[in-house]
């Protein structure tokens, strides 16, 4: 959706020049590599897309001129209270359990991690491996923009911000986007991709932006990385850059916006090279419509079996009887229960029933992440690959 631009206060106009200077001076087309965590960094935020993501998730501490401070007072006192929650009944105890796991199986959690069929969702990936140094998220919907908050006045900036948060409701009250609800939302918004979502995940779970590239991809998968400029809505694919400014760590996610059935994976030979280079990974899957079950998902279910030395799913991702036991150490937790109504009854697993009864089952799930997000009728798996 095309904003229409107005005035607005000196601070912001001051704040976007310092930034447009510094991205100036980064040159041109850049190739960089993933950054490591091994060694204490700087955490310099980027001016422009820090106090953005800061903006956006009620993290600002000196309120603009062109934000209207009543409207955002309110805001604040409302959703910080609410992330409070999901992180006493959600965020914490995901990273508990997945911590208790990952030291019983020796494997590390600072390693980089696959997440397809994520949409913007780096809230709980996060949670999952809060350690990791690069995230790679692959998801149908678009990088979108970020507005030229320099040229917004105070009606437009909370026009934004609500939807912002509008957005995110179905991740607040049920761990997951809504296909159908994104797919409107970004089409009638001004909200108009997941970039914007994913910066204001990057600011709520305590991390600084320190930069943001535009990530052009070509046939042999060799990557090339140019500041994002603000406004622009044809990235295919988007770096940020970030850390937290205590533990000294710079980290990067990556989100490809792309079609990762059989044949958007073959159409996309920039896509397939992407996949191929991918290094040994911890995966996530998470309330992904059960697409893995079905022929036309081969390829990235191949995929994800192939690169990863540990996953976390629910039912919804790889079904059981792929994993080669010959190859992965299997764990399963919660209860397993028939697909929720919106899919089919087809998609019921009887070797994951079988499974239950088994030594592989570890216990109940102390969170609740997913379809299932009204009941304990919560799944999850953990392969671990030997």
């Amino acid at each position: 959706m095309k904003i229409t631009f107005y005035t607005l206060s000196g601070f912001i106009f001051f704040v976007f020049i310092c930034s447009c200077n510094n991205s100036s001076q980064t040159g041109n087309a850049v190739t960089k590599s993933p950054i490591s965590n091994s060694t204490k960094s700087e955490i310099k935020p980027d001016e422009l897309f820090d106090g953005f993501a800061k903006l956006i998730s009620g993290n600002i501490e000196k309120i603009p001129a062109n934000v209207d401070q009543t409207y955002y007072d309110s805001f604040s006192k409302q959703l910080n209270p609410k992330l409070e929650e999901i992180e006493k009944t959600r965020l914490s105890p995901i990273t508990n359990w997945n911590q208790a796991a990952l030291n019983r199986n020796a494997k590390s959690d600072t390693t980089s991690v696959f997440y397809p069929f994520s949409g913007g969702d780096f809230l709980h990936v996060n949670s999952l491996y809060p350690n990791a140094n690069h995230y790679v998220m692959m998801a149908q919907e678009s990088v979108g923009s970020i507005p030229d908050l320099t040229k917004m006045d105070k009606v437009q900036t909370k026009e934004y911000i609500k939807a912002a948060d509008f957005i995110l409701r179905d991740i607040y009250a049920k761990s997951y986007f809504i296909t159908m609800n994104m797919i409107k939302d970004t089409k009638s918004s001004p909200v108009n991709g997941m970039l914007p979502v994913l910066l204001w995940s990057v600011s709520k779970t305590g991390h600084t932006v320190t930069a943001v590239d535009e990530v052009s991809v070509d046939e042999n998968g060799k990557k090339t990385y140019t500041p994002f400029k603000v406004g622009q809505n044809s990235a295919k694919a988007v770096r940020i850059s970030f850390g937290n400014k205590e533990k000294g760590i710079l980290k990067t996610l990556t989100y490809y916006s792309c079609d990762i059935s059989d044949p958007g994976i073959e159409k996309d030979k920039a896509l397939a090279a992407t996949l191929e280079a991918l290094p040994p990974s911890n995966c996530f899957v998470k309330s992904a419509s059960y697409l893995m079950h079905y022929e036309t998902f081969t390829k990235i279910r191949n995929t994800v079996l192939d690169k990863a030395i540990y996953l976390v799913q629910d039912d919804t991702g790889i079904p059981y009887r792929y994993f080669d036991k010959t190859k992965f150490k299997m764990e399963l937790y919660g209860n397993y229960v028939k697909p929720v109504s919106d899919f089919s009854e087809n998609l019921y697993q009887k070797e994951m029933v079988d499974a239950y009864k088994t030594r592989e089952f570890m216990g109940v799930l102390p969170f609740s992440l997913g379809y299932h997000w009204q009941t304990k009728d919560q799944n999850q798996m953990i392969a671990v690959k030997k």
